[in-house]
């Protein structure tokens, strides 16, 4: 009796190109938050495909590869160029637009995340990205300078009679605990007083 085989392993290059020519943009589109929801299923499909076909490693290595360059090469940009007055606005919104992406992308690699993560005893999707994110944007020294450059610039303004909206403040404060970053170590010492107020 012989066993007929119902598909063929996928070669080097098949999972080359399926990466660089499904997966890969897919991503990007992710990251950036303009991603259909029609693709959804050819990406989840893909992912499958691979992780399926014995190339889960390489999936996960070329999405943090992914993650990585896509905060160096376009968040940080985006946050050197922000005035210390829109800073934590922009800082916000970044963490929330990549929140979201990171949400997306979990989900687009949820076989992944059951299957080859949890056999290797890997972060979860979700989890690489936010640690990428803490690594290469929050406790990166230029970030962390505009941060309390931007907090003492509102200090500032606050003592001198300004009225200013907190929220982004409580807000910033919860991305730094899901981040699980400790605000005391974060904040200058005069900062952690006036942000606790």
């Amino acid at each position: 009796m012989t066993i007929r085989q119902y598909f063929t392993p996928m070669d080097f290059e098949h999972t080359k190109s399926l990466w660089s020519t499904t997966l890969k943009p897919g991503m990007e589109k992710a990251l950036k938050g303009s991603n259909e929801k029609d693709s959804f299923e050819e990406l989840y499909r893909s992912a499958f495909t691979m992780v399926f076909n014995g190339h889960g490693q390489e999936l996960y290595q070329n999405i943090q590869k992914l993650i990585f360059e896509y905060l160096v090469e376009k968040v940080r940009p985006k946050l050197a160029e922000s005035s210390s007055a829109t800073f934590l606005v922009t800082l916000k919104q970044t963490w929330d637009d990549y929140e979201k992406s990171m949400l997306d992308i979990g989900k687009m690699l949820g076989y992944m995340n059951r299957v080859y993560i949890t056999e290797k005893k890997l972060e979860p999707v979700y989890d690489l990205g936010l640690r990428l994110f803490r690594e290469n944007i929050i406790l990166f020294s230029t970030t962390r300078e505009y941060f309390n450059n931007a907090l003492r610039e509102m200090m500032i303004r606050e003592q001198h009679g300004e009225i200013l909206d907190r929220t982004t403040i409580n807000d910033i404060s919860l991305m730094l605990t899901k981040l699980n970053i400790n605000e005391a170590d974060f904040y200058d010492e005069d900062l952690q007083t006036w942000c606790l107020q």
